[in-house]
């Protein structure tokens, strides 16, 4: 007997000099991890029992539990974490969604589509991803990526 295989993305994240900095697992219908350069893994997503129509995800950051993102119906996302409260904004533009983490209004990253406007349709499979400097990275890329995912409805509860 065969044992069926997850799907799963990755990602590669350079930084400004086009160096690999991060690199970053999804498993669809499961969780997100985000791997340094030599493979140890910095950060984790994990179900956690939804509430209402919404849901709960939690982050793990060096393998401690350091945040959980919730859905709030009608007015978008609220994270909870040791990095402080922060809200999430999805705008969606002609060309993808532009997501947005603040803390008490100031920017903490942002991530956005890098699609072709010459081809709206196959795009780049490149995003553009800004952490306000002093920001724990890994746990705002695990961040984006739940907000993201889920946004999609690829992810479940795990």
């Amino acid at each position: 007997m065969t044992r069926p295989h997850k799907l799963q993305e990755r990602f590669e994240i350079a930084n400004e000099a086009g160096e690999t900095e991060f690199e970053a697992r999804i498993h669809i219908s499961g969780p997100i991890a985000l791997l340094d350069r030599t493979g140890r893994e910095l950060a984790r997503s994990h179900g956690s029992p939804g509430f209402g129509s919404g849901f709960a995800y939690g982050i793990r950051v060096e393998g401690k539990d350091v945040a959980t993102v919730f859905h709030v119906p009608h007015t978008g996302f609220r994270i909870t974490s040791a990095f402080g409260e922060l809200e999430a904004t999805c705008q969606t533009t002609g060309y993808g969604d532009r997501w947005t983490l603040t803390r008490d209004g100031v920017r903490v990253a942002t991530e956005e589509d890098q699609i072709l406007k010459d081809d709206p349709v196959r795009g780049t499979g490149k995003y553009r991803i800004e952490i306000t400097d002093g920001e724990n990275a890994a746990f705002a890329l695990v961040a984006l990526f739940v907000l993201r995912y889920n946004k999609n409805g690829l992810l479940a509860g795990r």
